[in-house]
């Protein structure tokens, strides 16, 4: 048995699953959001019942006064350490260095913060690295940056400068750069623009504050509000003090990002906390940041499932499912869209009836649930994830149905090809492109969608990628999942490589599809931060295969 997570397909043997969805990629980002280049400790004393946190290393002399002066050499002269938990389990770790940049007759400023990740998905340990350097002026005003995702020369990376109004942006995956631009203030932060403003300006309780800034990785900009409650007692790595306690809520496209910020008087960032994944992030010392964790690893993929209570025999070759979501301070029917596959109705504010069809071309035209929005140039078009130019997947997509025109017909059997060529042994990236898994030929259940929906698009069948939840019945549940959906006769029709069937039950539920195109196409998985840790699930009713 492959040490995997498995979905059971109920015509033919096991099949590699799930589950992913980027997720040590969206634990990397947040985990920068702490990194802010700071000296934990600090002359002015904290409150009485503070205790010490562990000291970070710092570079840099101090000024005579114990203290450096403001747009001092030694002030600019700086490094800190981060150590993050996810369920209590150490699972990575944050170095940010803080540095004077002289440059053109002027003072600027350069951060860099290198990010590590490493936890378990299920029963595979799946890594990431994020490197991100950061030119700004001391007020935070962004010059340029460039940061990378992954191990060379299979990596992601930005580059991107500020220039006349402008954020132009430049992204590398492996057989493709992308350039695209973005409206840009000048007033707005780059990447550490959030703990920026917490320093400069030390918030008080009881006051609110609007943040603009990039978010990292994403490559979007961020709109953080955030409420000062009060001082409270906080637990440390080393032990207690009282810290303020400031509720911040992120918007990133659509999606909102709610988080916790603890800092000292001085505005000093020593903890945060983002509930929905059960992580926090505490400032520290070079040894701790970089010690191992103990105990049993930290596992995202069990810890994620959303349990139910009914088993399904044969989820896949169900035909109609009836479900009942409740989001905790959330509305589903905001969350899961209505159109061809799933029909969503309001019960209450915290309530929806989902019901999931299972939809095939000769079923779209009479029984479909909604309708489809037509494919854009962009569900075509190469980009950075998806490389349907590049000369390996063009010679997987010519590989099967060559003499087909039926575009049905040639996406059935490049669904069965991706499920045969991609396996899943040792491999542990968060999400890799379509051109790197037609080398590789590994990959969970994002490179397989990815990979399935480059080839559909070398043979001219538009497609995009499907993001949501799937039946696990070895969990108890359902987990997040990313799959293809291809454009049928005017409709979209759902495929799923990690099954290779010729198309899905009724046993996946959508959240969102994206054809991952723009400067960043990792935006297309932040939806699951609407339903993560907030979702309860029943299944009402289940139409089985005939």
């Amino acid at each position: 048995m492959l040490n995997r997570i498995r979905m059971e397909r109920e015509t033919g043997p096991n099949v590699p699953a799930i589950i992913g969805l980027g997720c040590a990629l969206l634990l990397a980002m947040p985990s920068f959001f702490g990194c802010q280049p700071q000296d934990a400790t600090s002359t002015t004393p904290a409150p009485a019942s503070a205790t010490p946190d562990a000291t970070p290393t710092v570079a840099g002399a101090q000024g005579a006064t114990g203290d450096p002066q403001p747009g001092s050499t030694a002030e600019l002269e700086r490094e800190t350490w981060d150590a993050v938990f996810m369920g209590g389990t150490k699972v990575g770790h944050t170095r940010t260095r803080f540095e004077p940049l002289p440059e053109d007759d002027q003072q600027l400023v350069q951060i860099k913060a290198e990010s590590q990740m490493s936890m378990k998905r299920f029963d595979q340990t799946v890594e990431q690295k994020i490197a991100v350097t950061s030119v700004e002026h001391p007020d935070g005003r962004l010059v340029r940056f460039s940061s990378s995702m992954g191990t060379p020369p299979n990596d992601t990376s930005t580059t991107g400068r500020f220039e006349r109004g402008q954020l132009h942006l430049t992204t590398t995956t492996p057989g493709k750069a992308e350039k695209t631009a973005l409206a840009w203030d000048p007033q707005w932060s780059g990447f550490f623009g959030t703990e920026q403003s917490l320093q400069n300006k030390p918030m008080k309780p009881g006051e609110k504050r609007t943040v603009k800034s990039l978010m990292a990785v994403f490559n979007m900009v961020g709109e953080s509000q955030f409420t000062a409650v009060g001082y409270e007692t906080t637990k440390l790595l080393s032990g207690e003090r009282t810290l303020l306690r400031i509720e911040s809520s992120t918007k990133i496209g659509g999606t909102q990002i709610e988080s916790v910020i603890w800092t000292d008087e001085q505005g000093e960032t020593l903890k945060t906390s983002i509930p929905a994944l059960n992580q926090e992030t505490y400032r520290t010392n070079r040894e701790i940041a970089l010690r191992t964790g103990s105990g049993p690893a930290f596992d995202l993929g069990a810890a994620s499932v959303v349990k139910v209570a009914r088993r399904l025999a044969r989820p896949h070759l169900t035909q109609n499912i009836v479900y009942r979501a409740a989001i905790q301070d959330g509305d589903p029917t905001e969350t899961f869209p209505s159109g061809p596959t799933q029909s969503v109705k309001r019960l209450d504010e915290h309530t929806a009836e989902i019901t999931v069809i299972a939809l095939r071309p000769e079923t779209a035209t009479g029984g479909a649930l909604g309708t489809s929005q037509p494919p854009t140039d962009d569900d075509l078009a190469p980009n950075n994830l998806i490389q349907s130019d590049d000369p390996a997947v063009i010679k997987i997509a010519g590989s099967v149905a060559a003499d087909q025109s039926n575009p049905w017909f040639v996406a059935q059997a490049l669904e069965k090809r991706i499920q045969e060529l991609v396996d899943v042994t040792e491999f542990s990236q968060a999400i890799a492109s379509a051109a790197e898994v037609a080398q590789s030929r590994q990959g969970d259940c994002t490179e397989h969608a990815m990979l399935l929906a480059a080839v559909c698009r070398a043979r001219q069948i538009p497609a995009r990628v499907a993001i949501g939840l799937v039946y696990y019945g070895q969990a108890g549940g359902f987990a997040y999942h990313m799959w293809t959906e291809v454009w049928i006769d005017r409709h979209w029709i759902p495929l799923d490589a990690t099954l290779g069937q010729g198309g899905i039950g009724a046993a996946h539920l959508k959240v969102a599809e994206s054809n991952l195109a723009g400067a960043s196409g990792y935006t297309a998985i932040l939806p699951v931060f609407d339903v993560m840790g907030r979702l309860e699930l029943k299944i009402v009713a289940v139409d089985p295969s005939p």
